[in-house]
């Protein structure tokens, strides 16, 4: 039905469509605040995330540092370690030479000592003791009645007594035998002449070449064996003794056995007993030496020696 009020309803018609831009302008700023606070909120994110990767790469970087500073301690201290782990060896090794060659001195001296005495005991005490037995020999022929006198008889043989106590004293302080008829003919000798007449029994068996021993260990397994049997007839009221000596490529081994009194494990250094001299000269070759003993149960010593 027709009003005709155009105008009125054209207003209205402008108004509406003012109305639906309003609307859309408004829908459009919402939208537009909306992606305005998701760009905001994107880029917060973006810089938390930037943050982050930033502080994990600032943290890797630091655990990288730790890592070369604790590989860097880490070799310092093994290059403190093993200087100062080198400077004990070598004070060690340097300390122990010195002791060995101290050793070696010792023994020196004391072989001189010996050579001196027994060129003494040679050339002195023996020499007067046989010009004293052609002085009684000559007064015995110049005093025929001499010859029935049972104390001038007494006193020859004492005096020839005495004169073979002297030689194998001087004997024993530088042996020849020792020299010239080697290592393994030196000990049998002697090992028969120290008990001869004792009442022990003595069994000695050598084994192996000793043609090429050193002079220095071919004296001191010498020596040992002296002191070792001295030990067996004065201290060990054996029976019996058995002394093994061998020789097995560059190794020599030397074994004293006997059945005696034997002795407390703890007392195998008493220097009456003449050990420590022994382990001396063990130690100054050095050599291995084990003591086994118990009381009532004798006495075993092994000792070994390397020649190279």
């Amino acid at each position: 039905m027709e009003t005709g009020r155009y105008q009125e309803g054209w207003q209205k018609l402008y108004d509406s469509y003012r109305l639906k831009d309003s609307l859309r302008d408004q829908e459009i700023t919402f939208r537009i605040s909306e992606l305005e606070a998701q760009y905001r909120t994107a880029q917060k994110d973006r810089e938390l995330l930037q943050n982050q990767l930033q502080m994990k790469a600032q943290e890797q970087q630091i655990a990288r540092k730790n890592t070369w500073m604790m590989l860097i301690a880490t070799m310092a201290v093994l290059i403190v370690f093993t200087a100062v782990t080198w400077y004990l060896y070598r004070h060690r090794k340097e300390k122990a030479e010195r002791e060995i060659q101290r050793l070696k001195d010792v023994m020196e001296g004391g072989e001189n000592e010996r050579k001196r005495l027994a060129r003494d005991l040679h050339d002195g005490v023996s020499s007067q003791l046989t010009a004293v037995k052609s002085f009684l020999l000559a007064v015995q022929q110049s005093y025929p009645a001499l010859a029935s006198s049972d104390d001038f008889s007494q006193a020859k043989e004492m005096l020839t007594e005495t004169s073979s106590d002297i030689r194998r004293v001087a004997h024993n302080l530088a042996p020849d035998d020792l020299m010239h008829k080697g290592l393994a003919i030196a000990v049998k000798e002697f090992c028969a002449g120290i008990f001869y007449g004792k009442g022990l029994d003595t069994d000695v068996q050598v084994y192996g070449d000793f043609g090429d021993t050193p002079p220095p260990i071919a004296l001191a397994v010498y020596r040992i064996v002296q002191e070792l049997l001295h030990n067996v007839f004065k201290h060990a009221r054996a029976s019996s003794v058995t002394v093994l000596l061998a020789r097995n490529g560059d190794e020599i081994s030397l074994i004293v056995e006997d059945d005696g009194k034997g002795m407390d494990p703890a007392g195998t250094g008493q220097k009456g007993m003449g050990l420590p001299g022994i382990h001396e000269r063990v130690a100054a070759l050095q050599g291995k030496i084990s003591i086994d003993s118990q009381p009532g149960k004798g006495m075993v010593v092994n000792i070994v020696f390397r020649l190279t």
